[in-house]
């Protein structure tokens, strides 16, 4: 009798060496390269359906909502974040700082689909309040990127412009809303949270002016949402075991 061996895990694509050279030095069509190059590694696992791919797109997740409370100028880390969610009875508030990542975790879950109802409570998880008619006009805008092929880097930098264009003080519905339409444009099944987490990284840093951060609507911010996603590795260290789901029972 033959015996078959259960199948192992296939380790993730990787980029290629000779597409990373490094970032902040490239120049704007080296940076369109390299980020071409990351998103056709992160392809295979955007559209995997793999026992470990939720727990994977929540730890993403995590690493934005971190970043979400720092550009919100609050301390909570991702322990922190995680303690406010798992933690919190369901239906129950969890809080300012667990309603962020909560909004962060829909962004990984669900279709990349934008409709004036969900942008609605995704604004008020944000702690923005903002009007119906407005909301409209993103979805309407987003639409009109999808029809325009744009590549996917720069239509994740345009919405995100536009979205400061509009209200200054929304910079974070920006980057969720960013993630969603690179989502869309590359036809992914369901979002990854991915450029938030390097807002305060390299690649949004400018090479002048102390280091100062690169926003959106800024002059470079395309070429940095480029490197954002090159330096973006498709999956940490250790992948295979390092991905523990949430504990049996926590919530999700």
């Amino acid at each position: 009798m033959i015996r078959l061996e259960p199948a192992s895990p296939a380790a993730p694509p990787t980029v290629p060496v000779r597409a990373l050279a490094p970032g902040r030095d490239a120049s704007d069509a080296d940076a369109a390269f390299q980020a071409g190059a990351a998103l056709g590694a992160l392809d295979t696992l955007a559209r995997a359906q793999a026992s470990w791919a939720g727990a994977w797109r929540q730890r993403l997740a995590l690493r934005c909502a971190a970043a979400s409370m720092r550009l919100a100028g609050r301390a909570e880390g991702e322990a922190a974040l995680r303690d406010a969610w798992q933690l919190c009875p369901a239906g129950a508030d969890p809080g300012p700082a667990g309603a962020v990542f909560g909004a962060w975790r829909q962004l990984a879950v669900q279709p990349p689909v934008a409709t004036p109802t969900r942008l609605e409570k995704i604004v008020d998880q944000l702690g923005l309040h903002w009007h119906g008619a407005a909301l409209a006009d993103l979805c309407t805008e987003i639409e009109k990127l999808a029809a325009s092929q744009r590549p996917a880097p720069f239509a994740a930098a345009a919405i995100a412009a536009r979205v400061v264009a509009m209200r200054p003080d929304a910079e974070l519905f920006g980057w969720w809303l960013a993630d969603l339409v690179l989502a869309q444009s590359l036809r992914w099944p369901r979002p990854l949270p991915l450029l938030m987490a390097h807002a305060f990284g390299p690649a949004f840093r400018r090479e002048a002016g102390g280091g100062k951060r690169i926003r959106p609507e800024e002059k470079g911010f395309e070429r940095a949402v480029c490197v954002a996603l090159a330096l973006r590795r498709p999956m940490p260290a250790g992948w295979q075991t390092n991905l523990g789901a949430a504990p049996k029972g926590s919530r999700q």
